[in-house]
């Protein structure tokens, strides 16, 4: 094989032989190509292929058996029997081909097209908070895809499309015992990522505080309390002191109360917070101060709500100064919805001696009508002064 002949014929008669007539044939050299040629796409394109069958006529080349090509380019040399592709564009489709080099020239070019899919990757840690109603997540892993934001479901069908800077959800007109699932994608420009789905009503595990405890002092309240039992579901994150519907945070193990009344029952709880605002059970106390100094000088001031969340009623809590409790037709407590709408009005024309007062909202309207749950503002006007705060009702 390689070599090239001369052939010559003539023809003979009686009277002698004609002229001879040449032909050079050439026989070639069988040289196969490589077999199976495979691209395997990861973060990379990863080049595969097996060798060629046997039965060529020429040794390998030494210096470089097999050429590789990407989209007709020669990318490179190797006595390997793979290669990888680096600089490549997600999205993009290229063709891989690849030949065999021999001492007598090179095989035909085998190959195969491929494309390199966008990384979708989907958002981490989906959790449902099934007390309020609320999904969380953290962004994806990095991603060569551009994002845009993320799609929210509930049983299966699209609930709302928020952007990239939303990491929580609150769905409305849960029913209260029912089982649901809730569910976050990452949305990119080039598609949807799989969707990550989160139960309602999981058995998360949120252990409160240990041997909590109170020492009524000469001016203030001594709470302590010891970390919560190890086992809960999620990372801790603070403490929570609520003291008729006001709320104070702490990473210790103690907290004091001030600014108490002589004389007044308060009513103190005390929970363990964990990521995703779960919430530990209260632990509560029912405490009569007694001090030394039962004078009654408070100002004018919103206290909150206790408990918050709460269903299906709530205790709001105010003071109201010796000043403004003498013109008590210019203070009222509102309630708004977050469109600004007002629910309920409670006029505050009837105040006793004692400067903090409670009212009770049993999340009904003006009409007697029972509220969607939901994020809802209260305010205290009194006067020339306005005092507001938020609280959430839970179906």
């Amino acid at each position: 094989p390689g070599s090239t002949i001369l052939y010559g014929a003539s023809c003979v008669y009686d009277l002698g032989e004609s002229i001879i007539v040449d032909t050079l044939i050439t026989f070639p050299h069988i040289l196969n190509p490589p077999q199976n040629p495979v691209v395997t796409v990861d973060e990379y394109a990863i080049f595969t292929w097996d060798p060629p069958e046997p039965g060529s006529t020429s040794p390998p080349h030494p210096l470089g058996f097999y050429n590789v090509y990407l989209d007709g380019v020669l990318e490179g040399v190797t006595n390997e029997q793979t290669w990888t592709f680096t600089d490549i564009v997600y999205g993009q489709t290229y063709l891989a081909e690849v030949c065999a080099n021999y001492e007598a020239g090179s095989s035909e070019l085998v190959g195969v097209e491929f494309i390199i899919p966008h990384i979708l990757n989907p958002p981490l840690n989906v959790v449902l908070n099934h007390l309020l109603g609320i999904v969380f997540w953290e962004p994806p892993e990095a991603s060569y895809a551009t994002l845009i934001g993320y799609n929210v479901y509930l049983e299966g069908v699209l609930e709302a499309i928020v952007g990239i800077d939303v990491f929580e959800y609150q769905y409305t007109g849960l029913v209260p015992g029912q089982t649901y699932i809730a569910g976050v994608s990452t949305l990119y420009e080039e598609g949807e990522s799989e969707i990550v789905e989160a139960w309602y009503g999981a058995p998360y595990i949120c252990n409160p505080p240990t041997n909590a405890s109170y020492e009524i002092l000469e001016d203030h309240i001594h709470l302590t309390w010891q970390e919560p039992e190890p086992g809960s579901t999620f990372p801790f994150l603070n403490y929570r002191i609520y003291l008729d519907g006001e709320l104070f945070e702490t990473t210790e193990l103690s907290y004091d109360i001030y600014d108490l009344i002589s004389g007044q029952i308060y009513l103190v709880g005390l929970t363990a917070l964990y990521e995703y605002l779960f919430e530990s059970i209260p632990i509560e106390f029912e405490i009569t101060f007694v001090g030394t100094d039962d004078v009654l000088t408070l100002e004018t001031k919103l206290l909150g709500n206790y408990p918050n969340p709460f269903n299906p009623e709530t205790t709001i809590s105010f003071n109201i100064s010796r000043e403004d409790a003498k013109d008590a037709e210019n203070v009222d407590l509102i309630i708004y919805n977050l469109k600004g709408q007002k629910i309920r009005t409670f006029p505050i024309n009837q105040l006793t001696s004692q400067p903090v007062n409670h009212i009770i909202w049993d999340g009904r309207d003006e009409n007697g009508n029972e509220v969607s749950s939901g994020i809802y503002l209260y305010k205290l006007r009194a006067n020339h002064q306005t005092f507001t705060r938020k609280m959430l009702l839970i179906k």
